[in-house]
């Protein structure tokens, strides 16, 4: 790995981490070989403060929040995306190996419909249909390649932030 390898870390509350442990692992291109990203592993320390960070935002300003101002929010992460378009099609190519046609035509336009598109579904999508039944009652959420939230896999995870 050169130095000019890029070092991916954990962004938790706003902050860029890296891991509590100092392991890491390189992330490498599948077409060429070559390492693109030396990237912190994450761990149980990682997952406790991001959980952590999620609740408090719930229970902060996010939380606070109006739904049209959320999906302001949301909107302006989808132009952001937009306006570093090829730099999204190269990381998400360099990193899966698709071919570029796919990253720029498929992939990239549709993360950024999903965050422009999808919160507008939730807002008027009642959180009831997409949990399923449980034998204590309490429900879960569907997985997402049951049929019945196929289309909308991103949805679920989304409601939770937005309601």
């Amino acid at each position: 790995m050169d130095s000019s390898t890029r070092e991916i870390k954990h962004f938790i509350n706003g902050q860029s981490v890296g891991s509590k442990s100092g392991k890491t692992f390189n992330n490498v291109n599948p077409i060429s070989g070559q390492i693109i990203a030396k990237v912190h592993e994450g761990g149980s320390e990682e997952i406790n403060h991001a959980v952590a960070a999620a609740r408090a935002a719930l229970g902060g300003q996010w939380g606070r929040l109006r739904l049209a101002q959320r999906l302001e929010r949301l909107n302006k992460v989808a132009e952001g995306i937009h306006a570093r378009f090829e730099e999204f099609v190269e990381a998400e190519c360099s990193d899966t190996g698709r071919p570029y046609s796919l990253g720029r035509f498929l992939d990239i336009y549709k993360s950024i419909a999903n965050l422009k598109v999808l919160p507008h579904v939730i807002k008027d999508t009642p959180v009831e249909s997409l949990k399923t039944e449980t034998p204590d009652g309490k429900g879960a959420p569907i997985p997402s390649g049951h049929p019945r939230v196929s289309s909308r896999s991103s949805v679920r995870g989304m409601h939770l932030c937005l309601s």
